[in-house]
């Protein structure tokens, strides 16, 4: 959203967010590992030593229709994700990483 523009939900097809995610792939996401997963794929998974990550991307795959930060497309893979890898090492801490807070009680429209 911001890295684009201020709540940005206009969809991936358009020329404004090709050039702010091509920026944002150059300063940042360069440094993150390939996403196997689905779509355009800014959440991605890690494994380190005995410990499997999934980083959520909570500004492009937000579903503003239904008012989410997290799509339905993402929920489907972290889902998946947990379950091929409690599957696959069940003994490994699993992390969900997000670089917004979630909340059940906030109230976006009071800043609470």
């Amino acid at each position: 959203d911001h890295e684009i523009v201020n709540d940005y939900a206009e969809g991936e097809g358009t020329d404004r967010f090709k050039a702010g995610a091509k920026v944002w792939n150059e300063f940042v996401g360069g440094v993150n590992p390939d996403s196997n997963l689905t779509g355009t794929a800014f959440h991605y998974t890690f494994s380190i030593g005995n410990a499997e990550g999934f980083v959520f991307d909570t500004r492009t795959k937000r579903d503003h229709a239904q008012g989410v930060i997290v799509g339905r497309e993402q929920l489907d893979d972290v889902i998946a994700w947990l379950i091929d890898t409690n599957n696959r090492r069940p003994n490994a801490f699993k992390f969900l990483v997000s670089p917004v807070g979630f909340s059940r009680n906030a109230n976006i429209a009071d800043g609470n």
